[in-house]
């Protein structure tokens, strides 16, 4: 078997007890990593059997690892030295196709970016590694208004309102229940009635004007309408409004089942 290049430097045994899982080892320097995915992919190719686990034992990591590693870099060469083609025409409805399936998975889908480049990458799509399609989603994103056209749409229409979160911070939210259309969303620092005051403002300014206001009983929100929307009614959305009349009964039945038991001791 051909002798393996230099090995790396083993970490200490105290090192290697204070080392968390997933860490990444400082001393595989990214030249270190070049010359593992290089001897491996170069032992896979040519069929030299046991040679992964003479290097995983020579650096001190996992197979997986390995090979992990020596698929980036056969990825890598397949992209540099694939076949070009002379034809720009074909190479725009070639990206113009992997842009509608990425968005046609990520939202009709609605699957993770990670899910969304496994698709895309069984269909041999341009764009497939997770990293282009986060990027062209961010860019997409970037180059969309937050407010709809009003030319898109009606001019008079109910809004449903609400808050979604990223993590921790607010996203505020108005579409048409109708057709599902956005018709505004915005990421906000806050929720509060001037958020909100100035996300329906926004929307009154792009043409559109509420038939009435459907939401959750959210303080912000119904301040908000109070400011701006004031002269629309507003009503609460059927779930929350169920759910507070069940509640409202609940805990009306507790107070007097109470009362009645404390009577009788």
């Amino acid at each position: 078997m051909t002798p393996l290049i230099a090995a790396a430097p083993q970490p200490s045994l105290d090192n290697s007890l204070e080392r968390r899982l997933f860490t990444r080892r400082s001393d595989l320097t990214e030249a270190i990593r070049l010359t593992i995915a290089n001897t491996a992919l170069n032992a896979i190719l040519n069929r030299r059997w046991g040679a992964i686990t003479d290097i995983s034992k020579a650096y001190g990591i996992s197979r997986t690892f390995v090979y992990s590693l020596a698929n980036e870099l056969k990825q890598l060469g397949q992209f540099l030295f694939k076949d070009k083609t002379n034809d720009p025409q074909a190479l725009t409805r070639e990206r113009k196709r992997s842009i509608e399936m990425m968005l046609s998975i990520r939202l009709e889908g609605c699957s993770s970016i990670g899910h969304v480049s496994t698709v895309m990458k069984r269909q041999a799509c341009d764009l497939s590694s997770i990293g282009s399609i986060s990027q062209t989603l961010s860019r997409i994103g970037g180059i969309l208004p937050m407010t709809i056209d009003a030319q898109q749409t009606l001019q008079y229409l109910v809004f449903a309102s609400d808050e979604i979160f990223s993590k921790t911070t607010p996203v505020l939210v108005t579409v048409d229940p109708c057709s599902s259309a956005i018709l505004r969303i915005e990421l906000s620092e806050t929720r509060h009635a001037d958020d909100w005051k100035n996300h329906f403002e926004c929307l009154m300014d792009n043409g559109m004007e509420a038939i009435y206001l459907v939401s959750d009983d959210g303080i912000g929100l119904r301040a908000g309408h109070g400011a701006a929307l004031s002269h629309t009614v507003r009503q609460s959305d059927t779930y929350h409004a169920v759910a507070h009349t069940l509640g409202s009964w609940v805990e009306r039945f507790e107070k007097t089942a109470y009362k009645a038991i404390k009577e009788r001791v």
